[in-house]
Protein backbone atom coordinates (compact mmCIF):
# COMPACT_ATOMS: atom_id res chain seq x y z
CA UNK A 1 0.00 0.00 0.00
CA UNK A 2 1.34 3.33 -0.87
CA UNK A 3 -1.12 5.41 -0.15
CA UNK A 4 -1.73 7.55 3.34
CA UNK A 5 -4.66 7.85 5.12
CA UNK A 6 -6.33 10.02 7.84
CA UNK A 7 -8.27 6.94 9.69
CA UNK A 8 -7.25 3.32 9.98
CA UNK A 9 -9.84 1.55 12.06
CA UNK A 10 -8.73 -2.46 13.13
CA UNK A 11 -11.26 -4.47 15.11
CA UNK A 12 -10.51 -7.67 16.68
CA UNK A 13 -7.43 -8.48 14.72
CA UNK A 14 -5.10 -7.75 17.08
CA UNK A 15 -5.68 -10.94 18.20
CA UNK A 16 -3.66 -12.34 15.47
CA UNK A 17 -0.66 -10.37 15.91
CA UNK A 18 2.24 -12.46 18.09
CA UNK A 19 4.32 -10.07 20.28
CA UNK A 20 7.18 -10.42 18.35
CA UNK A 21 5.54 -8.45 15.69
CA UNK A 22 3.52 -5.82 17.86
CA UNK A 23 6.37 -3.25 17.12
CA UNK A 24 6.32 -3.36 13.51
CA UNK A 25 2.41 -3.67 13.48
CA UNK A 26 2.47 -0.33 15.00
CA UNK A 27 5.26 0.66 12.91
CA UNK A 28 3.43 0.03 9.48
CA UNK A 29 0.06 1.67 10.78
CA UNK A 30 2.07 4.89 11.17
CA UNK A 31 3.95 4.68 8.51
CA UNK A 32 0.34 4.29 6.25
CA UNK A 33 -1.30 7.46 8.21
CA UNK A 34 -0.82 10.97 7.37
CA UNK A 35 0.28 13.60 9.64
CA UNK A 36 -2.09 13.68 12.53
CA UNK A 37 -4.01 11.01 11.35
CA UNK A 38 -6.47 8.55 13.58
CA UNK A 39 -5.64 5.13 14.50
CA UNK A 40 -9.04 3.30 16.37
CA UNK A 41 -8.15 -0.31 17.64
CA UNK A 42 -10.68 -2.67 19.61
CA UNK A 43 -9.51 -5.94 20.45
CA UNK A 44 -10.44 -8.48 23.53
CA UNK A 45 -8.07 -7.69 26.12
CA UNK A 46 -6.55 -9.87 29.02
CA UNK A 47 -8.50 -10.58 31.77
CA UNK A 48 -5.46 -11.87 33.90
CA UNK A 49 -1.96 -12.62 33.57
CA UNK A 50 -2.49 -16.01 32.61
CA UNK A 51 -4.17 -15.09 29.34
CA UNK A 52 -1.15 -12.91 28.31
CA UNK A 53 1.42 -16.16 29.13
CA UNK A 54 -0.60 -18.89 27.49
CA UNK A 55 -2.57 -17.80 24.46
CA UNK A 56 -5.12 -20.13 22.94
CA UNK A 57 -4.47 -21.53 19.62
CA UNK A 58 -7.30 -19.24 18.43
CA UNK A 59 -6.05 -15.97 19.37
CA UNK A 60 -3.36 -13.52 21.69
CA UNK A 61 -4.60 -11.20 24.21
CA UNK A 62 -2.75 -8.11 25.21
CA UNK A 63 -2.92 -6.36 28.55
CA UNK A 64 -4.76 -2.75 27.55
CA UNK A 65 -1.11 -0.90 29.58
CA UNK A 66 1.29 -2.91 27.06
CA UNK A 67 -0.37 -1.73 24.11
CA UNK A 68 -0.80 1.73 25.43
CA UNK A 69 3.16 1.37 26.11
CA UNK A 70 4.23 0.16 22.67
CA UNK A 71 1.39 2.72 21.06
CA UNK A 72 2.71 5.72 23.33
CA UNK A 73 6.18 5.65 21.26
CA UNK A 74 4.73 6.74 18.25
CA UNK A 75 1.28 8.15 18.34
CA UNK A 76 -0.40 10.39 21.31
CA UNK A 77 -3.17 8.34 23.47
CA UNK A 78 -6.43 10.03 23.10
CA UNK A 79 -8.59 7.39 24.60
CA UNK A 80 -8.38 3.96 26.34
CA UNK A 81 -10.88 2.01 27.85
CA UNK A 82 -13.32 -0.90 27.79
CA UNK A 83 -15.34 -1.18 25.00
CA UNK A 84 -18.80 -1.58 26.96
CA UNK A 85 -18.60 0.38 29.76
CA UNK A 86 -16.39 2.76 29.52
CA UNK A 87 -13.80 2.09 32.57
CA UNK A 88 -10.15 2.72 32.26
CA UNK A 89 -8.38 -0.87 31.92
CA UNK A 90 -4.70 -0.73 33.23
CA UNK A 91 -3.11 -4.60 33.44
CA UNK A 92 -5.74 -6.98 33.19
CA UNK A 93 -9.56 -6.37 33.46
CA UNK A 94 -11.11 -7.62 36.75
CA UNK A 95 -14.80 -7.24 35.63
CA UNK A 96 -15.28 -10.82 33.22
CA UNK A 97 -18.49 -10.65 30.66
CA UNK A 98 -19.57 -14.22 30.32
CA UNK A 99 -20.26 -15.09 27.25
CA UNK A 100 -24.65 -15.84 27.14
CA UNK A 101 -24.32 -19.31 25.58
CA UNK A 102 -21.12 -21.20 26.58
CA UNK A 103 -19.71 -19.50 29.92
CA UNK A 104 -16.25 -21.26 29.45
CA UNK A 105 -15.71 -19.00 25.88
CA UNK A 106 -14.09 -15.87 25.72
CA UNK A 107 -16.53 -13.09 24.37
CA UNK A 108 -16.15 -9.88 22.85
CA UNK A 109 -17.49 -7.90 25.37
CA UNK A 110 -14.27 -8.12 27.38
CA UNK A 111 -12.66 -5.85 25.25
CA UNK A 112 -10.81 -2.45 24.83
CA UNK A 113 -11.18 0.20 22.70
CA UNK A 114 -7.88 2.93 21.85
CA UNK A 115 -8.00 5.70 19.98
CA UNK A 116 -4.65 6.79 18.84
CA UNK A 117 -3.00 9.76 16.76
CA UNK A 118 0.28 9.63 15.02
CA UNK A 119 2.77 11.93 16.84
CA UNK A 120 3.52 14.53 13.82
Amino acid sequence: IHEKFNLIQAIGMLIYINRGSLDRFFEKIYNLLHPNGIFLLSYPHALSRKDTLYPTIDYILYSPSLIEKIASGKFRVLEHHHLMDGRKIGKYDSVNYLHPINPESRYYKNSSVIILQKNA
